[in-house]
């Protein structure tokens, strides 16, 4: 899927690798990671000789724009861009009437990338000084939950990869334009499950502004 700035999967698998096989040492509280986003934070969880869980925390999330209307062949969709380490475009898969299932997998990852070109198309057009939509990392598809989590969703990244995995930065994207839209309840856990049955779980950090977003 290209080279992403960051993945939050990645930090937590290295973390544990890290951890268990005792190439770092004496971890109490927070590790630092630098990655080209910027600074994430991670804080592992132990039990014994092994990682159990990692809470990872992450720069900035923001909803980019809202509502923006792109064309799909001969079809008009409404997506939201929003960015939670990478930029994301973000659609009802209802609307577009492509289940999330890995029956599916092929129209999603066709639909994705139409999507991912159609939106950077517009942005261009529409933003032409804006280089930070220059590149969309993915598509996701957000569809009605099951029974225990709140959203699931398929991600379609860079290079028509189908991703597993619901997302670290896809989650921190999506709850930014949930957040946005008053659905995210204060210091709720938010369980995000993907395309696979696999889930993350994420709660809001804190709120600040910057240059007026």
């Amino acid at each position: 899927s290209g080279f992403p700035f960051v993945s939050g999967e990645s930090v937590i698998g290295a973390i544990t690798i890290a951890l268990e096989n005792n190439l770092i040492e004496g971890i109490e509280g927070e590790l630092l990671i630098d990655t080209a986003a910027g600074l994430f934070r991670a804080a592992p969880r132990t039990s014994g000789a092994h990682v159990v869980g990692v809470a990872v925390t992450g720069v900035p999330s923001f909803v980019h724009s809202a509502g923006v209307p792109v064309k799909i062949g001969t079809r008009k969709i409404t997506v939201d861009i929003a960015f939670g380490g990478e930029f994301y475009a973000i659609a009802d898969s209802e609307a577009i009437g492509i289940p999330i299932d890995m029956a599916h997998a092929a129209a999603l990852v066709r639909m994705g990338r139409e999507i991912k070109d159609a939106v950077e198309s517009t942005i261009h057009v529409q933003h032409p000084l804006d280089e930070t939509l220059k590149d969309i990392h993915g598509t996701v598809f957000t569809g009605a939950p099951h029974a225990q989590v709140d959203l699931r969703s398929a991600t379609v990244l860079d290079g028509a990869v189908l991703r597993r995995s619901p997302g670290a930065t896809g989650t921190a994207a999506l709850m930014a334009v949930l957040d946005a839209m008053g659905l995210l309840l204060e210091d709720h856990q938010f369980t995000h499950e993907g395309i696979v049955g696999t889930t993350l779980q994420g709660r809001v950090r804190g709120r600040q502004e910057t240059g007026g977003i």
